[in-house]
């Protein structure tokens, strides 16, 4: 067998082109290919003996039944199978080519990929979708357009507890108030409770059990667990994150700049209004400039 250089130009007569047109995500991946013929040729196919086969080789078929053919065109990344229209999607392509977002605006993501490849101005053969001088000007607007810095690990904790998206005169104002009380721990107190604890009748009930023999045993163990219950659910957590809160505070040594871990740790919620930016904290306690003057 001779090997001939050249690929499938090599014949006289024929050209091909290829282009990457954005099935692929890879932007390096021509992924729609063109070959011409500069006059209507013989042409012959070989097809899957699958039974699922995509559409285009059903309009294929049709296309070659007299043996003749002057264009393939034919993409990677879509096998067009298994669509409800894929015939009509077939026989589209070979009469006027693809559309992108027929009827509908084109989106950013597409513009965006025309605007950064340069091949979109008509270089190397490929067609030209966007002039020059404007693909100039998006690549220098891009270079000259100011990115947001990103966010401090501190200031991602207090977007998650913040009501509202937080601007730096709240997250000074947050920092101040925690600074205010690392320098003041005493001011943290245990909020008084809305409910008062409900009384209900499980120790008489035990004693009750407890005095009665032969003892039920099951029994006196499931009112032995609910009144450890209430007991529990009485006590509450209040007093314990009270505490916890004033060692933190008191071991934190003040900085200028908003602490990330303290307000993790101690803070539930940072409220927000027009007069003031005020602090719940894990002990259920709200907590403000002028609680701290």
């Amino acid at each position: 067998m001779k090997q001939i250089s050249g690929g499938v130009c090599a014949a006289t007569g024929f050209s091909a082109s290829g282009v990457h047109c954005g099935i692929r995500k890879n932007k390096t991946k021509r992924d729609l290919a063109l070959i011409y013929s500069s006059v209507p040729a013989s042409a012959a196919a070989v097809y899957t003996t699958n039974l699922v086969k995509g559409a285009p080789l059903v309009v294929t078929k049709q296309h070659l039944a007299d043996g003749k053919a002057q264009a393939i065109i034919c993409n990677s990344g879509n096998a067009n199978t298994c669509n409800a229209n894929g015939i009509e999607i077939a026989e589209q392509m070979s009469k006027t080519g693809p559309a992108y977002d027929e009827g509908k605006s084109w989106n950013k993501n597409m513009v965006a990929r025309i605007l950064e490849n340069a091949k979109y101005t008509g270089v190397d053969s490929y067609p030209k979708l966007v002039d020059i001088s404007l693909f100039e000007a998006a690549a220098e607007k891009r270079q000259t357009k100011q990115r947001l810095p990103e966010r401090t690990p501190a200031q991602k904790a207090l977007k998650r507890v913040c009501a509202k998206p937080p601007t730096p005169e709240i997250e000074q104002q947050v920092s101040h108030l925690l600074g205010k009380l690392a320098e003041q721990p005493e001011r943290i107190m245990q909020p008084e409770r809305t409910s008062k604890p409900t009384y209900t009748n499980t120790q008489g009930e035990l004693d009750g059990i407890l005095n009665t023999q032969p003892l039920d045993e099951n029994a006196a163990r499931s009112l032995i667990c609910k009144l450890a219950q209430e007991k529990y659910d009485a006590i509450g957590n209040e007093e314990y994150e009270t505490k916890r809160l004033r060692r933190l505070f008191a071991a934190f040594e003040c900085t200028a700049e908003l602490n990330a871990e303290l307000l993790q740790s101690t803070v539930s919620a940072v409220l927000v209004t027009q007069q003031a930016v005020r602090l719940q904290l894990k002990n259920g306690q709200i907590i403000g400039k002028e609680d701290l003057a």
